[in-house]
């Protein structure tokens, strides 16, 4: 049966000769001076195409055929016959006539630009087995179809087009049909003393044919892999066992070696690169192969090492590919091992691998490699220094974020250097890419950007900042970070302003999460969704976690008289900040207007432990706030002190509103003066009341903590 070649495959059936009218009527000329035939338009001193002195050289017009067309006339100059073999550039073609091909001109599938050399093939022999490697993925079944009656030589790279794009191979070696002779080309093709000469042009001493009978050897070649840094440990426990389970398979006696080993760990930490590297960096190994869910798991006896990449990509509704890769697994025959990697395993395969190595936290000195390998081919101005400071900002990042985040900078820098400017833009850019599915935010806040609260700035930097800063003295005295901090107060009062500046100032992730959003309708769904937020935090450490009214998602136990959806994600909550698999670099803040609702089980030691109150604004803070404000507005004969006076009882997000009322009532005039102002408070009504200020008064009582 003949098999279809796949659409852009070249054809193996013979070409139809060139129709149609000529160009313009040619002529080969013998140049008087140098005696080479040529064109009218010849220059001696000027390298063209010419015919003579043993050389043809012609210019190639790129067709996509796997054969060489030439003009009539020039097959008759050279004294080829329709159907023989010439070798142009690297390549072997069978040659046929077509008129519209100019005198000079030569159609073939070459890489070449430029002029190209021409030799005839004289003589060739039958291919018994031919070893090739190919670059790329590609159907082998249909590598014999193209190269079949084809005439190929040991070292030769062919190129053919397969579904619309090109790939290339390589003929390795060529193994004849033993007891042969050597076929020679006729002599009445009319091969005059020029062939012979152009015979020693050719690279190859001898040329083979393939035939149908002939047997293809696959050489799989693979691409270099790129270094992975900061993974020399895990790498070398990878080799180990597998050194174990195949070399010295005796040494676990009855029980058998493992065959399996699970790499886990955050999306673009390495882990495929890691095991490819492994694997195909070691010619001693035994056959292996990676697969990835779009075909059957391959069950060939010469394949040693299946590489299961990305695992996790198989749904829990997917239950035929589940199915499919636990039988496999089941009936994984002896001297066989798997290896699988996966950010998160479906728990129907988890007892298939007993095996888990998790790959390590990318630290800021890591980072600092990996910034430098990606710009060391690069023509930047960033210093030694700028890289260390970028690394310490790109926390949470692993190795593929960084290498987008240079490929950005790069964009960025377009024409010019890089510079420290580029790197630090295109951090704002690429998040880390294990957080993708959460709303992460770059928060542009800074201490300098809130009015007054000072102490409660200190507090903040104290509790979230110098854990980061100083963990080499934590850890020497046995302190551990707090994992939470509750700020509760009056509304408007700066607390999501506080987070920000908190995130931005220490440089750690943020991610910002409304209370309400993580509550849904269907059972289970809001559990796993703060697991989810959990998780992804603890990948992108260090981290920070901001609950804003958190008083809808943490309500007292037994409050929720329908669904209980509040009471499991409170157990879930809770299970997250003092849970088995901990909190290491993830820092919780939590905002709330009603403390009171919150249950108390959050709110003990070990989970949010830190209880500071955001009051509304005094004196020299609302003073400090019109300052901030008026900066970029224009005024005439203000005294922010007076200004602050009046506003008392106005929350900060209340005077705030004032400045920008007075800015809108004195476009018309251009300029803010008093009375406008006056004019901007009188309209503003207090919203907090004299119970609610009671209400945090209490609580403080009740929940008073040394800081």
């Amino acid at each position: 049966m003949v098999q279809q070649s796949p659409k852009g495959t070249p054809s193996r059936r013979t070409p139809t000769r060139g129709g149609g009218p000529k160009h313009c009527k040619q002529s080969w000329t013998k140049c008087s001076n140098c005696g080479l035939k040529t064109m009218s338009n010849h220059e001696c001193e000027t390298p063209g195409s010419c015919i003579g002195d043993g050389l043809v050289r012609l210019t190639p017009v790129f067709k996509d055929s796997a054969y060489c067309h030439l003009h009539p006339d020039t097959m008759k100059e050279i004294g080829i016959k329709i159907g023989s073999f010439a070798k142009i550039s690297s390549d072997v073609f069978e040659c046929w006539p077509d008129p519209t091909v100019l005198l000079d001109h030569v159609g073939v599938s070459s890489q070449e630009k430029g002029l190209v050399t021409l030799s005839p093939v004289q003589s060739f022999r039958s291919a018994a087995k031919v070893t090739i490697s190919v670059e790329g993925k590609v159907d082998r079944s249909y590598l014999p179809f193209v190269l079949q009656n084809k005439v190929v030589f040991p070292g030769q790279k062919i190129s053919i087009p397969y579904f619309s794009k090109k790939i290339t191979l390589v003929i390795e070696s060529v193994v004849p049909i033993t007891g042969q002779q050597v076929e020679k080309s006729d002599e009445s093709n009319g091969i005059n003393s020029l062939t012979s000469q152009l015979s020693t042009v050719s690279i190859a001493e001898e040329y083979y044919q393939i035939l149908p009978s002939t047997d293809f050897v696959d050489k799989q070649i693979h691409a270099p892999l790129p270094k992975i840094i900061g993974v020399e440990r895990i790498g070398s426990d990878i080799q180990e066992i597998l050194d174990q389970a195949f070399r010295s398979p005796s040494l676990f006696g009855s029980m058998g070696p493992p065959q399996t080993l699970l790499i886990t760990g955050p999306s673009g930490s390495g882990k495929t690169l890691l095991c490819k590297t492994i694997m195909f960096g070691n010619e001693e190994w035994p056959s292996c192969t990676v697969h990835e869910f779009t075909k059957p798991i391959p069950c060939e006896d010469h394949i040693k090492i299946v590489l299961l990449d990305g695992l996790d990509s198989i749904g829990d509704d997917q239950s035929d590919k589940i199915s499919h890769v636990t039988n496999f697994l089941k009936n994984l025959p002896n001297a066989r091992f798997v290896l699988a990697t996966a950010t998160h395993l479906p728990p129907a395969l988890l007892k298939f691998f007993p095996f888990q190595l998790q790959m390590p936290a990318v630290t800021s000195d890591v980072r600092t490699e990996i910034f430098e390998a990606c710009l060391a081919e690069i023509d930047s101005e960033v210093s030694t220094d700028d890289i260390a400071s970028v690394s310490f900002r790109a926390n949470g990042y692993v190795g593929a974020d960084i290498c987008n985040v240079c490929r950005q900078a790069l964009l960025l820098a377009s024409k010019d250097k890089l510079n420290m400017t580029h790197l630090l833009t295109a951090l704002t850019k690429v998040p880390p890419r294990s957080m993708n599915d959460i709303k992460i935010e770059v928060p542009e806040v800074r201490w300098s950007d809130i009015g007054g609260l000072r102490d409660v700035q200190e507090l903040l930097s104290r509790v979230i900042s110098w854990p980061i800063i100083h963990q080499e003295r934590y850890r020497k005295m046995g302190i551990s970070a707090p994992r939470g901090v509750l700020m509760y107060g009056p509304p408007g009062c700066c607390k999501t302003m506080m987070a920000k500046a908190l995130a931005t100032e220490s440089n750690l992730n943020f991610l910002s999460v409304k209370g309400p959003e993580l509550l849904s309708m269907y059972v289970g769904e809001s559990e796993r969704a703060i697991r989810d937020l959990f998780s992804r935090a603890r990948s992108a450490a260090p981290a920070i976690i901001f609950f804003d009214e958190i008083d809808a998602l943490a309500t007292h136990r037994g409050a929720d008289r329908g669904s209980g959806v509040h009471d499991r994600v409170l157990a879930q909550l809770l299970t997250e900040l003092d849970g088995v698999e901990g909190l290491t670099g993830v820092v919780v803040i939590a905002a709330t207007n009603r403390p009171d609702r919150i249950d108390k089980a959050l709110l003990r030691p070990g989970r949010l432990e830190k209880l500071v109150y955001i009051p509304l604004p005094d004196l020299q803070c609302r003073e400090e706030i019109f300052k901030l404000k008026f900066e970029k507005i224009p005024y005439e004969g203000l005294d922010f002190k007076e200004c602050a006076k009046i506003t008392e009882g106005l929350s900060g997000a209340e005077v705030v509103a004032v400045c920008h009322n007075a800015a809108i009532e004195s476009i018309t005039c251009g300029v803010v003066t008093p009375e406008i102002v006056q004019s901007a408070i009188s309209n503003i009504t207090p919203q907090t009341s004299t119970e609610s200020l009671s209400l945090y008064h209490d609580f403080s009582n009740n929940k008073l903590t040394n800081f």
